[in-house]
């Protein structure tokens, strides 16, 4: 039966039942050939780099087609969104307890809990606690524990994202860009909390506090530190390049150029507390972030006071995205002076993955194209100038 015939109408599958066809059939092939280069990975290890930039290549190419196709199928969108969540926990959830980062010492706390079962509930982070118990029901190999955390982590980013992030697959491309998705692989907990938070934006958006506060309350049991989170809903009615905006940038700066003076201070007020290893650490520790993180910051707060007076008018809801970037800049900025200061951007900088996609609709057309391109190869650049550095090997135990 040839192709034109489909077009005429003269078959009894429609052509966008054939695409479907076709397309379901496409992804399948590419979810092949990343098992199968896992395999091949895995029988002398790989460098983190490439498994990253293909696991990058992989799902922004299905995000794209299941965005842009010409059907325009709810279908096609929905099987790309869950295409692209089976890569990410592929090769999140299934990496080795001996690859990146803190994923071994996870994998050591939670060998240590099945020897004996028993936790503090009233502890900080007595949900995750609680969370490895479960797991303990069911297996004591660590490697539930990893696929799990990159299960819900990934899959509250997928959601949000799916729904929030227009073009989709530049959301997707930016969680790779900004390197949040290797993040998610080191900072467990942490990344875990900060999914729940990026999700709990609809609570802000449709103005339910006791859902949001509620959602916050949950995470804070996996990383106490989200209960940084819990404010920002009071920032639901106020706009973006208002005097509260303002005044919240002057505080934070002029905060920023006295923190090193005052410093004793904070580690006084903070001795007799759970904090008071991190004020001696802050005393001792000149360490700061680079400052080319400063400018990445300020690239979404650029981008969107460009076009400040359409975003007022069309995409009123911008405000609470803006903020968050500008949360992630200023923590950004505390880190210059302390760096562990850069970890509560974890939160913030997931904003960004919506921010910055939605602002090319406000730009002129070529222009936006222009942008989008140049979006594509400076966080290209930008990734790369950090992984570089990577010395982590990847080993998945599917392929075992």
């Amino acid at each position: 039966m040839c192709f034109e015939s489909f077009r005429n109408n003269n078959h009894p599958f429609q052509l966008a039942e054939f695409k479907l066809i076709l397309y379901k059939s496409y992804m399948m092939h590419v979810l092949k050939m990343l098992m199968k280069e896992c395999h091949t990975l895995q029988k002398k290890g790989a460098y983190m780099i490439y498994v990253y930039y293909g696991a990058l290549a992989i799902t922004y190419v299905i995000a794209y087609l299941g965005a842009n196709s010409k059907y325009n199928s709810p279908v096609l969108s929905r099987v790309s969104k869950l295409l692209i969540f089976a890569v990410l926990v592929i090769v999140s959830g299934f990496r080795s307890e001996y690859s990146i980062g803190d994923t071994s010492a996870y994998a050591h706390s939670y060998r240590l809990l099945a020897s004996n079962p028993e936790i503090d509930i009233r502890s900080r982070d007595a949900g995750f606690g609680l969370l490895m118990l479960a797991l303990l029901k069911i297996s004591d190999n660590p490697q539930i524990l990893i696929f799990t955390t990159a299960f819900i982590t990934n899959l509250f980013i997928v959601l949000t994202l799916y729904k929030y992030a227009k073009p989709f697959e530049l959301g997707i491309f930016l969680y790779f860009g900004t390197v949040l998705y290797y993040v998610s692989m080191n900072g467990i907990r942490q990344s875990m909390a900060g999914a729940i938070c990026f999700w709990a934006v609809k609570f802000i958006l449709k103005r339910d506090g006791l859902k949001y506060f509620l959602a916050i309350l949950v995470a804070s049991t996996f990383h106490q530190s989200a209960l940084l989170l819990l404010p920002v809903y009071f920032l639901a009615g106020k706009k973006a390049w208002s005097k509260t905006f303002w005044a919240i940038v002057g505080i934070s700066t002029g905060l920023v150029v006295v923190f090193r003076p005052f410093i004793e201070f904070f580690v006084k007020l903070v001795e007799k507390t759970s904090y008071a290893g991190y004020g001696q650490d802050i005393l001792n520790n000149s360490a700061s972030t680079n400052i080319l993180r400063i400018f990445v910051a300020l690239i979404p707060i650029v981008m969107a006071f460009i076009v400040r007076d359409r975003l007022q008018k069309e995409w009123p809801e911008s405000s609470i995205f803006i903020f968050m970037s500008l949360f992630n800049l200023i923590f950004y900025m505390f880190s210059t002076q302390y760096l562990y200061f850069y970890r509560l951007c974890i939160y913030f900088d997931l904003f960004n993955l919506v921010l910055i996609p939605r602002l090319l609709a406000f730009y002129p057309r070529k222009k936006s194209v222009v942008i989008y391109a140049g979006i594509i190869v400076f966080y290209l650049a930008f990734s790369g100038y950090q992984v570089v550095g990577w010395s982590d090997y990847y080993r998945n135990v599917l392929f075992n």
